[in-house]
């Protein structure tokens, strides 16, 4: 009877850690496409106001022909019946605009239809976890997307953090940080996506500091494959501290230069607008 109920405790306890760790993935899971769902909103308004801005200019270069086109028919009135100077550039170019101004507004109807972002985190805590990295408002950067990556990046450390506190096995703290590398160098992707997009000046300083955290990253996790070290608080510390440098002084750099490509108002209190004017 006693074996018999210590084989029953054990697979009940090996039930019990596999579904603590289905939840924590469905958590994660859940999290990860709340963000994704972030950034293709995201991309989406980016889109549409590229779309606005290449209209506009299309609509003024058609305006400057149509000028041109007047002049040079009072010079050479002959010019007139040509089907350069006949007013047909002029409509291909209203045409072009116009087809651009559909595409916007299709897009503006899109995301009007899935309304906006969730401003609520998709993550709870359980009684047994607690935060090793709280977000706080100097961490911002007024960028809505880069502020919702980096509070899921954080989010990750905190998962590691508790899977070492709890004596996860290093199996599933593997699993772990590689999960966060993984959307760390997605993350990344994201701000250099950015950076080709604005006047960043800093891009490439920017953008080494990223490839210097991936590659000791990987020279880490090849230490842990080899029985060469542990995922232990250093590593959590070190993780932390480069996330807050990184964030505190790169990231909140760059962002006035996305903020003046996008139209986004900057509020370093943890929420930025968009600019409507």
């Amino acid at each position: 009877m006693a074996e018999l109920m210590a084989a029953h405790g054990e697979a009940h306890t090996r039930e019990l850690a596999s579904a603590r760790r289905d939840l924590d993935k469905m958590r994660q899971d859940a999290a990860e496409c709340h963000e994704k769902y972030t950034l293709a909103m995201s991309g989406q308004a980016m889109t549409k106001d590229s779309l606005h801005e290449a209209a506009r200019k299309l609509r003024v270069l058609a305006a400057d022909q149509a000028e041109q086109e007047r002049k040079l028919a009072g010079i050479c009135p002959g010019l007139a019946e040509t089907a350069f100077f006949g007013g047909l550039t002029t409509q291909w170019l209203d045409k072009v605009a116009a087809e651009l101004e559909y595409c916007e507004n299709y897009l503006a109807q899109m995301n009007a239809f899935l309304g906006d972002t969730p401003a609520a985190s998709i993550q709870t805590k359980t009684a047994q976890e607690e935060e090793f990295f709280q977000w706080t408002p100097s961490y911002s950067t007024g960028v809505p997307v880069i502020d919702g990556q980096h509070k899921l990046l954080l989010s990750y450390v905190n998962r590691l953090h508790n899977g070492l506190r709890q004596g996860r096995d290093s199996a599933l703290l593997l699993e772990i940080l590689d999960s966060l590398a993984g959307y760390a160098f997605t993350h990344f992707t994201t701000e250099e996506i950015f950076f080709a997009y604005s006047d960043y000046p800093c891009s490439k300083e920017h953008i080494e500091e990223h490839q210097a955290f991936k590659n000791k990253l990987v020279l880490f996790r090849e230490a842990l494959l080899q029985g060469k070290a542990d995922v232990d608080q250093a590593l959590l510390e070190f993780l932390k501290t480069w996330l807050i440098e990184h964030i505190q002084g790169m990231d909140v750099s760059f962002a006035p230069y996305v903020a003046q490509h996008h139209g986004i108002t900057l509020k370093r209190d943890n929420s930025a607008t968009e600019d409507k004017n």
